[in-house]
């Protein structure tokens, strides 16, 4: 994942959203994510990717304190949207 990161981070900070390269690093990096936090990639947002990309970066090191955080940030974002969708 880390030499994938560097890659996706690179394209992400440096394309357009809506560009096909965009899109592509985006759906690499939420699949990636998915794997390392054990939750489907439909749970994870654009939002969350780019809000986290610290963290994800250190994860994508090995630091078990960022994946930590970042599952305890996904979580809270999911209890979030799960209660906004019932109410």
């Amino acid at each position: 994942m880390q030499d994938g990161f560097q890659d996706w981070n690179s394209i992400l900070d440096k394309s357009d959203e809506g560009s096909e390269e965009y899109v592509e690093a985006m759906k690499n990096m939420k699949d990636a994510m998915s794997d390392v936090l054990g939750v489907n990639e439909d749970f994870i947002s654009d939002k969350f990717i780019l809000d986290h990309l610290e963290d994800i970066g250190k994860a994508a090191e090995g630091n078990e304190q960022a994946i930590d955080s970042l599952s305890t940030s996904l979580n809270d974002e999911i209890i979030l949207k799960i209660t906004a969708d019932n109410s």
